[in-house]
C-alpha cells in the first residue's frame, strides 16, 4: 500500500516521531557521558599503579616520567571513548527496543496500520541521517 494514501495526521505522526528521535538522542547521550566518565575514572588506578612501578623500581627521570604520563593519558582517553561510544550503541538499540518499538507498535495498532506502512511512513519523514529512522529500517517485517 502507498504510504500517502493512509490515512493519519501528518502532524501527529511527525510529533511522534521527533519525540522517539529525541528519547533515542538523550539516552545515546546520557550513557555516552557515563562511560566516558568512569572509563577516565577507571583507568586513574591503572596508572597510578605504572607510575608507583616506575618509582619502585628507580626511574626518576622527569622527561621518562613525562613520557610515560603522556602515553598513559592518551591510551586512557582512546579506551574511554571506546567505551563511550559502544555505550552509545548499545543504549539507542536498548532505548528502541524498550521504549519506541512498543510505541510504533501501538501506534500502527491504534491507526489499523502494518509495521511495513508505518516503515514507509517514517522513511518518508525522517531524516536520512536519523537514528530512529536506521533502527526503523532495520526492522523485520515480523515485528
Amino acid at each position: 500500500m502507498d504510504p500517502s494514501s493512509v490515512n493519519v495526521d501528518d502532524n501527529e505522526f511527525s510529533a511522534l516521531l521527533e519525540s522517539m528521535e529525541q528519547k533515542i538522542l538523550a539516552a545515546r547521550a546520557s550513557f555516552a557521558d557515563q562511560a566516558f566518565s568512569i572509563g577516565c575514572s577507571a583507568l586513574l588506578v591503572p596508572m597510578g599503579l605504572v607510575f608507583g612501578l616506575l618509582f619502585l623500581f628507580g626511574v626518576r627521570s622527569w622527561a621518562g616520567m613525562a613520557i610515560v604520563a603522556v602515553m598513559e593519558i592518551i591510551s586512557a582517553l582512546i579506551l574511554a571513548v571506546f567505551f563511550a561510544t559502544r555505550s552509545q550503541l548499545a543504549a539507542g538499540k536498548r532505548e528502541f527496543e524498550a521504549n519506541v518499538l512498543p510505541q510504533l507498535n501501538a501506534y500502527a495498532a491504534d491507526h489499523h496500520l502494518s509495521i511495513e506502512q508505518v516503515k514507509s511512513m517514517a522513511a518518508i519523514k525522517l531524516a536520512p541521517d536519523s537514528y530512529l529512522g536506521a533502527y526503523i529500517q532495520a526492522l523485520s517485517g515480523s515485528e
